[in-house]
């Protein structure tokens, strides 16, 4: 599993776009709005593209019998963002509380997705025009169309 977590840059980027999407109500400080992220601390499980759903399934039940939750599923293999899939879940432990996001994906998807992470940081920047961050998004989408579909991916839930 690779391992990451947000740095402080990423997580106060995250908070001004919140707040300049008005999703943050007028008095709620960066902590609290911190607090409500669930990944503060990510990790990625990579598998070939013949087994990463089975993958996906052992590695779930596993963390639910070591007291983990799952609050999200999302198979963005079915429902792409800005044209991106992998499998993300959101992740809460019983006892702790500790969130954690678990994200799984092929190496070749994991590898294009690195490569598209500069388009990524262009269309998330408040400082950038409209037109460049139109330009990144479309740059982005025509890379993730690289992208390869994993055995017995789509549909799958959890």
């Amino acid at each position: 599993l690779e391992y990451r977590m947000k740095t402080p840059e990423s997580m106060t980027n995250k908070i001004a776009r919140d707040r300049a999407a008005g999703e943050v109500a007028d008095g709620v400080s960066d902590a609290d709005v911190a607090s409500r992220f669930s990944d503060l601390v990510r990790y990625t499980q990579t598998g070939s593209a013949e087994t990463l759903s089975q993958q996906i399934t052992q590695t779930l039940s596993a963390l639910e019998a070591k007291g983990y939750r799952i609050n999200k599923f999302k198979n963005r293999f079915d429902n792409p963002v800005g044209g991106y899939k992998d499998i993300m879940v959101q992740l809460e432990h019983i006892q702790t509380g500790q969130k954690v996001e678990l994200q799984f994906n092929t190496p070749k998807n994991l590898s294009i997705k690195e490569e598209g992470h500069k388009f990524y940081e262009i269309t998330r920047d408040l400082s950038k025009t409209q037109a460049e961050r139109d330009a990144a998004q479309k740059a982005m989408e025509e890379l993730y169309k690289q992208l390869e579909i994993p055995k017995n991916i789509e549909g799958l839930t959890y």
